[in-house]
């Protein structure tokens, strides 16, 4: 089991991570939210063989198909979106 939670940057910095981790681990999309100043959110992920589980926890969050939530969010070579600063921690 894994668990990340956007606690692990100063919260000024906690929306921007979230909209990478979740692009990175469910699909690229633009986000929007009245808790941008301090975004508390977290999400716990168990690979169950070819399959892998997700539970996601986060204050009001509002989501729409496209790219990342901040405008000019780094990206690798192939345009999708390149990991931030945030750390998983293995269980």
């Amino acid at each position: 089991m894994t668990d990340f939670t956007t606690e692990i940057v100063p919260a000024p910095e906690r929306f921007a991570l979230w909209g990478e981790v979740a692009a990175q681990s469910h699909v690229p999309n633009r986000q929007s939210s009245d808790n941008r100043d301090d975004f508390r959110a977290g999400i716990r992920v168990m690979d169950l063989g070819p399959l892998q589980a997700s539970a996601l926890a986060y204050p009001h969050l509002e989501i729409a198909p496209g790219g990342l939530a901040e405008p000019g969010g780094r990206r690798n070579d192939d345009g999708r979106p390149r990991a931030g600063r945030g750390s998983r921690r293995g269980r």
